[in-house]
């Protein structure tokens, strides 16, 4: 690492964090980087929301199909004694 890379390291805020692209300095919070436009990852919350989201449709879907299971069960087993 040379000086210069030192330097930079050295300069960046708490508030701050290098574009995931470019490299460049930019704010934490911002989404895109002003330097070359590079849309940042999404922050940790939003993945958290996301992942909440998805573990509820699972869970959604799962609790469908077994409820579609235990009708076709119900249904065959009603059918026989029918």
């Amino acid at each position: 690492m040379n000086e210069n890379q030192d330097n930079l390291i050295k300069d960046i805020k708490e508030s701050e964090c290098y574009c995931r692209d470019c490299g460049a300095i930019i704010k934490k919070e911002a989404e895109i980087c002003v330097h070359c436009g590079i849309r940042q990852s999404s922050s940790h919350k939003s993945y958290l929301d996301d992942v909440k989201k998805l573990r509820s449709i699972i869970i959604g879907l799962i609790a469908i199909s077994g409820s579609v299971v235990f009708i076709m069960i119900l249904v065959w087993i009603l059918d026989e004694i029918f």
